[in-house]
């Protein structure tokens, strides 16, 4: 198992042994872990206007909002499209969060650099956490639907 691997097994069994509240914290600290800088995730409001952060009790690592417009940010843009973007300075990357056919929301990541767009699909771990961001995206569900959340 890889170094990126045994992180990624680490935090999914992790997540299960705490409450949906605390998950937005332990992907910051894998993601610190496999060297970003920063992550946050959104949810999607009912009406699928804005993109609503998730609460985090960790450091604050700046640069991030606490609501996105849909239409007007790259955050929303990953959100409609369903893919993986990146700006052209490389330091951030909006990842979508699916549940199936649904879009969940985004999570922002923060790093030095982003690899360019083609190596999100391929193999590696940035495709790794397109699919922590699907796997996540049922438990955030579930947190928000139960009410464990505060509803956007």
């Amino acid at each position: 198992m890889t170094g990126s691997d045994a992180v990624f097994a680490e935090l999914l069994e992790s997540s299960h042994r705490v409450a949906a509240r605390e998950v937005p914290d332990l992907v910051e600290a894998a993601g610190r872990r496999l060297g970003l800088t920063g992550t946050r995730m959104y949810v999607a409001d009912l009406q699928q206007v804005r993109l609503v952060a998730m609460p985090q009790t960790g450091p604050a690592t700046g640069g991030h909002a606490d609501a996105l417009d849909i239409d007007s940010s790259l955050g929303g843009l990953a959100y409609r499209t369903r893919q993986v973007q990146v700006p052209r300075d490389g330091g951030t990357a909006w990842v979508p969060m699916i549940d199936g056919i649904e879009r969940v929301g985004v999570m922002q990541a923060t790093a030095p650099a982003f690899p360019p767009r083609p190596c999100w699909t391929r193999a590696g771990p940035w495709r790794r956490w397109r699919r922590w961001c699907s796997c996540r995206s049922l438990r955030t569900t579930t947190w928000w639907s139960s009410g464990s959340g505060c509803a956007p």
